[in-house]
């Protein structure tokens, strides 16, 4: 629904609902857009859609300043001070409009980029500022409330603003965000020639910046402990999603484990093709929804989510018998992931746009979550007799079609439900 304007005043006293999406790493206003879609076309008596994006591109996140049309490098849609004002105005409005029916609005916003750039790459803290500054303008109105859902890192971006606007922020829903280190950033953050080629699209930096901070325990420990000092705050809701599980090695990263020689001290987690569900569930004062097949066993138990499949003491097999979920191997699960990545990279075109010589325009957004498209369509299998353990590998293709997936959580038909619930 396009923004509607020029309400009577009898609408002001209404109280009314907005609820912000925010897309995962790499991102960009269109992450989310199929989860909207199809939350508006499921309930239109419940929801309405705003089809402008909050474009936050042209927003300096140090300044708190846009910059002026014609210094900017023309990436996407340009966003100037006064079109922001009228857009948040023309929404206040559309929004208690329809409260009046019961509706919340929804809409999406594009965080992702570097100021006045096409990398789509800025730091967790930039979003959060570019977040601040839009739910600012919001509550400048009253009886606004704000709810935010995010995918992957557009969880943390959202709960780091809600830790600084708790008293501003009603609710917080996220989609497969890790809460504790990420086991597959702390790998990426040491290839050298993945830094090269980042540098070679003048991201290296940014790169570093985002896999970094994804991996540090430090960084996770301070959000958590600034979540759990808040007398007041909003209510978060995780959606955790379990595609299969990953048999990785113990320790702090690969490059450890390989100096050390510790290749047989392995562990069996469920994981949703890019985060493990441990990472997924380490945070208090949550309510868990778990994604996962009725059919495997630990579906009925409430905390499958945050146990491993092997047991800490004795690393005894605990289930693997009865089991249905695929079991994917640390090493060649990553040199997919590192060829996906080479791939997207090389791979971003956005179709219909070209340079001033006829080119195609490449644009700084890699479409990682194609990854799951890319991996599934070629199987992997790992003897069992490579290793002690009688553990199979199956086809990666199983776990990259499933809907608890990484990349197809955002719009399973579980996560729509349960996304129509927890939006009230």
């Amino acid at each position: 629904m396009p923004i509607i304007d020029n309400f009577p005043d009898r609408i002001q006293d209404t109280t009314c609902r907005i609820a912000l999406f925010q897309g995962g790493l790499y991102g960009n206003g269109q992450s989310l857009q199929r989860t909207i879609n199809t939350l508006y076309n499921n309930n239109t008596s419940k929801f309405i859609k705003v089809d402008e994006v909050f474009n936050m591109r042209y927003f300096n996140p140090i300044t708190m300043t846009f910059g002026s049309d014609n210094s900017s490098a023309n990436f996407g849609e340009f966003l100037s001070q006064s079109d922001f004002d009228e857009r948040i105005d023309n929404i206040v409005n559309t929004a208690r409009f329809v409260a009046n029916e019961g509706k919340i609005t929804l809409i999406r916003t594009c965080l992702n980029y570097v100021y006045n750039t096409d990398i789509a790459l800025d730091s967790i803290e930039n979003q959060k500022n570019k977040l601040k500054y839009i739910i600012n303008a919001f509550k400048k109105y009253d009886n606004v409330e704000i709810y935010l859902v995010g995918h992957s890192q557009g969880g943390l971006v959202n709960l780091e603003t809600g830790i600084d606007l708790y008293y501003k922020v009603d609710k917080i829903i996220s989609i497969s965000t890790p809460y504790a280190p990420v086991y597959l950033a702390s790998i990426l953050s040491n290839f050298d020639f993945l830094v090269s080629l980042f540098a070679e699209k003048g991201a290296e930096n940014y790169y570093k910046e985002c896999v970094n901070t994804l991996s540090s325990q430090e960084y996770f420990t301070n959000l958590k402990n600034r979540w759990n000092s808040l007398t007041s705050r909003p209510e978060l809701t995780a959606i955790v999603g379990t595609a299969g599980r990953i048999r990785y090695i113990n320790g702090e990263s690969i490059l450890d484990s390989f100096a050390a020689g510790t290749f047989e001290t392995f562990e069996t987690e469920g994981f949703d093709g890019l985060v493990r569900v441990s990472e997924q569930c380490d945070i208090n004062h949550a309510s868990f929804v778990h994604l996962i097949k009725n059919t495997v066993p630990c579906y009925a138990e409430c905390q499958y989510a945050n146990t491993y499949c092997f047991s800490a003491d004795n690393n005894e097999n605990l289930c693997d018998s009865s089991c249905e979920l695929v079991t994917l191997h640390l090493f060649d699960f990553f040199s997919k992931l590192l060829e996906s990545i080479f791939e997207s990279i090389n791979s971003a075109v956005v179709d219909g746009e070209v340079n001033p010589d006829g080119t195609p325009k490449i644009h700084w957004e890699i479409p990682l979550l194609d990854m799951f498209s890319r991996i599934g369509k070629a199987g992997v299998y790992l003897p069992e007799d490579d290793f002690e353990e009688e553990v199979q590998y199956r086809d990666y293709e199983i776990v990259y079609k499933s809907p608890y997936n990484h990349g197809f959580i955002r719009y399973c038909p579980e996560t729509i439900s349960s996304l129509e619930l927890l939006l009230r």
